[in-house]
């Protein structure tokens, strides 16, 4: 199985304790793309997920945030992008 670098939080974190771990790489479907991250920030909800709401029953864990990120695509799936497009 493939792995990949990534933040993941599966109990509450403060900034100074997150680090980077193994994880798999997710696997693509219908609709979606991989992208190879260059760069991510973690916006004010991934904040509170962080520091509040891991462990409630509506945050599954472990959650890998960075929604906001800039990279490349990896596997455009069946969407109109191209592998390598920014």
């Amino acid at each position: 199985m493939e792995t990949m670098r990534a933040l993941k939080i599966d109990r509450v974190t403060r900034g100074v304790d997150a680090r980077l771990s193994d994880v798999p790489v997710p696997k693509v479907s219908h609709g979606w793309v991989l992208v190879k991250v260059r760069a991510f920030g973690l916006n004010n909800s991934e904040r509170l997920v962080r520091l509040e709401e891991i462990g409630k029953p509506w945050i599954a864990p472990a959650v890998v945030p960075g929604i906001e990120c800039a990279g490349t695509v990896a596997d455009p799936s069946d969407t109109d992008l191209v592998a390598g497009q920014r």
